[in-house]
């Protein structure tokens, strides 16, 4: 769903130059199987659609990954039941400028099934429905609100007469101009707070009229006014989850990228590297992060493109100055290291000639220091302590525990 800032016609515009920029290659319905390499030399195996498969090497990466919407559950609110209950993506896709100069009267319902009360009675209906990845939900979806006042923008434009009611727990608007627009519809539009405890939510009622296409009836509680308020409407519109897709939560896997509790892609610091992941000269736009509006998710896209631009533009990189180093005088070759590398940095040195340990011949591990991010892993699980990383070993804080002591004694 576009935002009121960005018109159709100019995101139009934008694709046709994509689809004639000679340097770009577009791959439909292509998948990532595998992947490798370091900033600067990334090994990318892709699988066709017709099922072949084929090998690229690229210097830096962008990822403008997705999101999943959760419908409600099955019958949740007359849902798949009612026609006059939809999501607002359903909303959108339903109704033309015609269709909307028919609706008198809308009720908007904002974070249904959202950061979801475990005592609520939808609660085990929609874990039931969705299975464990609906934790993944607990999150606030970003841009629902913000998308609340464009439906109901979009029914005054077209019917000024209409009566339209938004219902939320908390309203999350990003930017001035969304600040703006929602003073200017609450001249029009009511906006009522209701109360979100399990046991007195929002529910249908009743529907009236004959078969699926009744008018609603829903009830419940102001949170200002502590009064039980009836309302009835043309049509429901629900706001239900966005959160991360499994699709995504796979790419992170085979990418050794970090995410953060609720599965979206993790900054490497929000504030001192914005749009770094935590993998160099691995980019990151769009909904991969949180749910965005896509004023924010074109920002998004021109500060990674010109970071991956910078990056290639420098023509070497180098790793950072200190590394894990393996003393392979007392690597056992066991191989936990290898195992528990996040980022798959270590791996048994097969070209080196094996060494004698004991009564048997072992492979040493070796580190790749272009890829290692110094995170410390191996160097703690190390059974043997064949393991440091420069400055971050036990001598080193033992000094600095020292030194600290010392200056607290002189009473620095």
């Amino acid at each position: 769903i576009h935002s009121m800032q960005i018109p159709m016609d100019k995101l139009q515009d934008i694709y046709k130059k994509y689809d004639k920029n000679k340097l770009i290659t577009k791959l439909d319905n292509h998948k990532i199987v595998k992947f490798g390499g370091f900033a600067g030399n990334y090994q990318i195996k892709i699988q066709e659609k017709t099922g072949g498969k084929i090998s690229v090497d690229v210097g830096t990466i962008i990822i403008a990954g997705g999101t999943k919407q959760y419908p409600p559950a099955e019958g949740q609110f007359k849902y798949g039941i009612s026609s006059s209950v939809m999501t607002q993506s359903e909303f959108q896709e339903k109704y033309d400028k015609k269709g909307l100069r028919k609706i008198s009267r809308a009720v908007i319902l904002l974070c249904v099934n959202q950061r979801l009360d475990p005592e609520s009675k939808y609660y085990s209906q929609v874990r039931n429905q969705f299975g464990s990845e609906f934790l993944t939900t607990s999150n606030c979806s970003n841009v629902c609100c913000a998308r609340s006042l464009k439906i109901a923008k979009q029914i005054k434009e077209q019917n000024e007469n209409a009566e339209i009611f938004v219902l939320y727990r908390d309203m999350q608007l990003t930017g001035g101009k969304l600040e703006q627009v929602y003073r200017e519809l609450k001249n029009d539009v009511v906006f009522l707070r209701y109360d979100s405890a399990a046991e007195i939510e929002p529910k249908i009622i009743k529907e009236g009229g004959s078969g699926a296409n009744g008018r609603i009836y829903i009830s419940f509680n102001e949170v200002n006014t502590k009064t039980k308020i009836g309302l009835e409407a043309d049509i429901l519109v629900l706001a239900t989850p966005i959160a991360t897709s499994e699709k995504t939560l796979d790419l992170a896997r085979l990418l050794k990228i970090r995410t953060e509790k609720y599965g979206f892609f993790q900054e490497e610091h929000s504030k001192v590297l914005p749009l770094n992941s935590t993998r160099k000269a691995i980019f990151l736009c769009g909904s991969v992060q949180w749910p965005n509006n896509p004023d924010l998710e074109v920002s998004q896209a021109l500060g990674a493109a010109m970071k991956a631009a910078n990056f290639l533009a420098e023509g070497y990189y180098e790793g950072l100055a200190e590394v894990a180093e393996i003393d392979k005088d007392k690597c056992i070759g066991c191989g936990t290291c290898i195992r528990l590398c996040p980022y798959k940095a270590i791996t048994f040195n097969i070209e080196a000639k094996h060494y004698v340990f004991g009564d048997r011949n072992i492979r040493k591990a070796e580190v790749n220091p272009l890829i290692c991010q110094a995170c410390g892993i191996c160097m703690s699980e190390c059974p043997v302590n064949a393991i440091i990383i420069p400055n971050s070993n036990d001598g080193a804080y033992i000094n600095m525990i020292a030194q600290f002591a010392e200056g607290k004694e002189e009473g620095n």
